[in-house]
């Protein structure tokens, strides 16, 4: 990102740009939503942070966008607290329970 800005140095919020641009896709802001939808979309993604605070799960809130990317109108985006190789059932299951 930093490159196609003519940066000369890179900073760390050009990674996370470019983290969130590959995890959640690009963002779709020419889309039109209305007040309503965004609403609706807040509630939903606030949704997710809320249930997983509630359900302590492991991974850390990064991010609550209502900014529409690739096919989903918000997104609520975790990040790992430590490299992961393998994922636990516990862990999975807490992830079932935040998305639902």
């Amino acid at each position: 990102m930093a490159g196609r800005m003519n940066k000369k140095f890179v900073y760390q919020e050009d990674f996370e740009i470019a983290l969130e641009k590959i995890v959640m896709g690009p963002a779709r802001k020419s889309m039109k939503i209305t007040d309503e939808e965004k609403e609706m979309t807040a509630m939903h993604e606030a949704g997710h942070a809320l249930a997983a605070v509630a359900n302590k799960y492991e991974n850390i809130l990064h991010k609550v966008t209502i900014v529409p990317h690739s096919q989903a109108l918000g997104v609520t985006l975790f990040l790992p607290n430590e490299d992961q190789v393998y994922v636990t059932r516990k862990h999975l299951l807490k992830s079932l329970e935040m998305m639902t």
